[in-house]
């Protein structure tokens, strides 16, 4: 983490997590954790610190992460979608599905706008609503 001068000419470095090493910026901050994926690990870190609170094994070389509602889904080169809910030790996978079409690898980067998960895989256009029901 870098803290700017007030004038916006000088940085410094406040934690540095030599662990904690994101390659494509796939990471989101939910609250005070920062949450991300390197080397085939999900881990979670505390925004002021770096420390490391928790790790998970993942099984796929690239994730990429987005978050809405507290929640956040990762979406992997394999084509799998998972909505995780984050709690004080670890995540929990409240649901999965698989992307299907396409003939390459998934190397996208999804977004989320008006209750709607947007993916592109090839060329297609995936659309999920994932607005809360009322």
């Amino acid at each position: 983490m870098l803290e700017i001068s007030e004038d916006g000419l000088k940085c410094k470095e406040v934690w540095r997590n030599e662990k904690f090493s994101v390659v494509q910026g796939h990471i989101v901050v939910l609250g005070k954790r920062i949450y991300g994926v390197s080397k085939k690990e999900m881990t979670c870190v505390d925004w002021k610190s770096g420390e490391k609170i928790f790790s998970n094994s993942v099984k796929s070389s690239t994730i990429t992460l987005i978050s809405s509602d507290n929640l956040i889904y990762s979406y992997s080169d394999k084509g799998e979608v998972k909505l995780l809910e984050p709690n004080e030790n670890g995540l929990v996978e409240l649901s999965s599905f698989k992307v299907k079409g396409g003939s390459n690898n998934h190397c996208a980067h999804p977004v989320i706008k008006d209750g709607r998960l947007y993916i592109r895989h090839d060329n297609s256009l995936f659309v999920y609503d994932i607005a809360a029901k009322k």
